[in-house]
């Protein structure tokens, strides 16, 4: 498979939660989603004058918008690949909460100075976790996943898989 077709493939999984996702899948797709939203983000800039939502154009929101279900299926995919459970999908839910509500790293981190002190130890011990978390299920996704059939479903390389990997 091409990178494009490997790229694409999770879009035609759009709402699919089950089976796995090989490593190259996820990756692929992250990559064209990441340049895909730089590119509408400077045109969303240069064309459209700036944010309409919080840091966002209307390019920008649409293709997040459009991009969550997807980004989130191929993570629990990709998940259920290191034999993890999809559950831990939802830490990611986090970022997409603050990008659809319109934050920001900078606007996260002026609230954070304006709350009082025993509230701020919480909210910074919440944040370190939520840190330590995300490069948890980081370290997930780059791992290598399950050889063979796992409880998720048959190995995304596996006999029976190749077929569609190779077409």
């Amino acid at each position: 498979m091409t990178p494009i077709d490997w790229a694409v493939r999770p879009l035609k999984r759009f709402a699919d939660f089950s089976g796995r996702t090989p490593r190259a899948e996820y990756w692929w797709y992250a990559l064209a989603v990441g340049t895909v939203g730089f590119f509408l983000g400077l045109a969303d800039v240069f064309l459209l004058r700036g944010p309409i939502y919080g840091n966002l154009g209307p390019l920008g929101l649409a293709f997040d918008v459009a991009m969550a279900v997807p980004g989130i299926a191929v993570l629990v995919r990709r998940l259920h690949d290191t034999e993890r459970s999809g559950w831990w999908a939802l830490v990611k839910t986090g970022s997409y909460a603050v990008i659809l509500s319109g934050g920001s790293l900078t606007g996260l981190g002026t609230k954070l100075g304006q709350v009082p002190g025993a509230v701020f130890v919480v909210a910074i011990a919440l944040l370190l976790g939520f840190v330590f978390t995300c490069f948890f299920v980081f370290l997930c996704v780059v791992s290598e996943g399950t050889q063979g059939p796992n409880r998720y479903g048959p190995d995304p390389y596996g006999r029976n898989e190749l077929e569609e990997v190779f077409a």
